[in-house]
């Protein structure tokens, strides 16, 4: 490939007029530099001349091949004081460096505009002043785009071949493990450099680095990571459809179909169950994310079956226990409570049981349902064991709790194998209380036994019976209670409440 095509036409220097009286950009050339024979400071410069006198002089250097340095004129306090304030390529150089310290050695690549290149002096004994310098030359970092300055070393290296290496290639040592001091023949060696396969893939490493740092967007991982942004903010706005679904459901106490529920074929019945025609009624009421998922999704991914259904519902009763649980803990009185519990035979015949917390919110008691668990046998310890199971996986300690309340049953109330007696065997102080309305229940069985109550209730009955099946003496007694209650204070008055019986 040729050398100009791998660098923009606008970084290569135009040519220099013939014989152009100029000032010679490279000491490369050999040319006097009318030095004193005794200096041997770095500040000396080297004299005008003429673009043909220094084509001479390129070709009387290549012609000699013994020079001899003779004397180093660089001094040790400008390296020093000129490495403390650019990166160096050679020292600040690592495998594991990060991008910004690459970039910044991109960026400085070539020294600050005030630095003096070091030069060494040769003997020439076809000059007159019997020597000349040669030193490195600022020019070649605007032809060559991918040199880079060492100033500790005094050398060039290839940046690129030295940040990204190619392995697939043998590389010299030269330009990328060593420093380059070659002035003499440093053009020609740095074109043929920059035709070679291995360089040529490390340029287009650099150049994808430095598009990827100033633009990060670019990155293959950064777009990888914004479609996987993407598709997981698409899959958490189908999951809101599906568990609001469910929510609307729960909340509003609608069976979702149950084990029935796995219908998957769409037009094999005008009614899917609740779940699934709730769903419908989204996508008909605008949900086009979830219309495309449902449209588009395969069989076997839809998230709308009994077992995803099951798994989302486990989900919403976790997050409803930590709310809980968190409310429980952050009492003023501290994370004391009380637990409520009795069993059901459902519809299914499983005896379900369930438990329902009681605690304090800013002085003000809530009674919260925390779970229905299922029973295989309903004996008190069966019963003890499954309450304390439950609330240990909710994430509450039975030692604090502080009361029990069921009902009068032998299998809660039994003095040795009842549940709460079983249940106080882990919470000691968790005191037993009966449950009123059992109480209330026996006395009324026991008091219906006496005539005069029994004409009593009988009376209410009737009493009831007469207001309930006319609309006219309803809204009569309505009227009556109101009247009442204009003549009473607030704490007095008449709930209604207590009239609905009729």
């Amino acid at each position: 490939m040729p050398f100009e095509a791998c660098y923009p036409l606008d970084t290569v220097h135009s040519p220099i007029a013939p014989c152009e009286d100029v000032q010679d950009p490279s000491v490369e050339a050999g040319v006097d530099s009318q030095v004193n024979e005794n200096a041997t400071t770095s500040s000396e410069q080297s004299t005008p001349v003429t673009q043909c006198q220094q084509n001479a002089s390129d070709h009387s250097d290549h012609e000699e091949n013994d020079d001899v340095p003779v004397d180093d004129i660089n001094t040790q306090s400008q390296l020093s004081s000129t490495a403390s304030i650019l990166c160096d390529i050679y020292s600040d150089y690592d495998h594991d460096a990060p991008d910004d310290m690459k970039y910044r050695l991109y960026c400085q690549r070539e020294p600050h505009i005030s630095f003096k290149f070091p030069s060494k002096t040769y003997t020439d004994k076809r000059r007159k002043s019997g020597n000349f310098k040669r030193s490195c030359v600022r020019e070649w970092f605007s032809v060559f785009n991918f040199i880079s300055y060492s100033v500790s070393q005094d050398g060039l290296y290839c940046l690129p071949c030295r940040l990204f290496p190619d392995s697939s290639h043998r590389r010299p040592i030269k330009l990328i493990r060593e420093p380059y001091r070659d002035w003499k023949h440093a053009k020609e060696d740095m074109k043929m450099h920059a035709t070679t396969d291995y360089h040529q893939s490390s340029m287009a490493k650099l150049e994808a680095f430095r598009t990827t740092h100033l633009e990060p967007s670019s990155r293959i991982d950064a777009t990888l990571t914004s479609g996987n942004q993407e598709i997981i903010q698409r899959n958490r706005q189908i999951l809101m459809s599906i568990i609001k679904s469910l929510v609307f459901c729960g909340r509003q106490g609608i069976a979702l179909r149950g084990h029935r529920d796995d219908d998957t074929d769409k037009g094999s019945s005008t009614n899917k169950g609740n779940f699934k025609e709730l769903l419908n009624f989204r996508v008909d009421a605008g949900d086009s994310i979830l219309e495309k998922h449902l449209n588009s999704c395969k069989k076997n991914a839809t998230y709308t079956s009994k077992t995803s259904q099951n798994d989302l519902l486990l989900c919403l009763k976790n997050y409803i226990q930590n709310k809980i649980v968190s409310e429980v803990r952050a009492q003023d009185i501290g994370p004391y409570y009380g637990i409520q519990c009795d069993e059901v035979t459902d519809s299914s015949n499983w005896e379900q049981l369930g438990l329902v917390i009681r605690y304090t919110v800013h002085g003000h008691p809530k009674e919260r349902l925390l779970e229905f668990i299922e029973c295989e046998t309903i004996t008190g310890v069966e019963i003890a064991s499954k309450l304390i199971e439950s609330l240990s996986n909710a994430g509450l300690d039975t030692q604090l709790c502080r009361s029990q309340t069921m009902d009068g049953a032998g299998n809660m109330s039994g003095k040795y194998n009842g549940c709460a007696a079983k249940f106080r065997e882990h919470s000691p102080k968790a005191v037993y209380h009966y449950c009123s309305s059992h109480d209330l229940n026996l006395v009324l069985c026991k008091s219906s036994k006496v005539k005069e109550i029994h004409i009593m209730l009988d009376a209410l009955k009737q009493l009831g019976i007469f207001f309930r099946y006319s609309p006219k003496r309803c809204r009569r007694l309505e009227k009556c209670i109101t009247d009442v209650n204009n003549t009473r204070e607030e704490d007095s008055k008449i709930k209604s409440a207590k009239f609905k019986i009729f």
